[in-house]
C-alpha cells in the first residue's frame, strides 16, 4: 500500500483542485426530447444556457448581494446534496431533465441526482430563476 499511496489517496480523499464549471458539465448527462421536436430545440438552448450559467458562477458573476456570489459548490449541493464530487463518482449517472411547464425554478432529486432545468425565454430569465431557486431552496431540491 505504501508503494501505491498516491493511487490509494485518490480513492479515499476528495479532489484537491477546486470544483470547476467543466467538472459539473462533464458529470451531468442531458436527457433531450426526440430529435426534431420543438421540445428538443428549446432543451438544447436551455442546456447551452446552463453551461453558460455554470461558467458565470465560476467567474463570480452570479451576484447574490453586494458581498456574496453563488458558488459551484452550492449548485452541486442543490443538485446532489453534496458539496464535492465523490472520489469514486456517483452510483448512478447524474442527469439533466427539462421542465416544459410554467414552473420557473430548477428542481432536483438528490437521491438519483437528477437536475430539472426550467425552459425559459431568455438567458437573463433562466439565470435569475436558477440563482434564486438554488439559494432559496427550503427543502431538498425544491425552490
Amino acid at each position: 500500500m505504501k508503494a501505491n499511496l498516491k493511487h490509494i489517496r485518490y480513492l479515499f480523499l476528495a479532489k484537491e483542485d477546486p470544483l470547476t464549471a467543466q467538472d459539473l458539465i462533464d458529470v451531468f448527462s442531458p436527457h433531450f426530447a426526440e430529435e426534431g421536436s420543438n421540445h428538443r430545440r428549446s432543451e438544447i438552448r436551455t442546456y447551452a444556457w446552463f453551461r453558460d450559467f455554470l461558467l458565470d458562477v465560476e467567474g463570480g458573476e452570479m451576484q447574490v448581494d453586494q458581498s456574496k456570489c453563488l458558488t459551484l459548490r452550492e449548485v452541486l449541493a442543490f443538485a446532489s446534496g453534496l458539496e464535492e464530487l465523490p472520489p469514486l463518482g456517483f452510483k448512478n449517472q447524474p442527469v439533466i431533465e427539462f421542465i416544459h411547464t410554467d414552473r420557473k425554478f430548477p428542481e432536483a432529486n438528490t437521491c438519483d441526482v437528477v437536475l430539472r432545468l426550467p425552459v425559459q425565454r431568455s438567458y437573463e430569465e433562466f439565470s435569475n430563476h436558477m440563482c434564486s431557486g438554488i439559494l432559496q431552496a427550503t427543502e431538498f431540491g425544491m425552490a
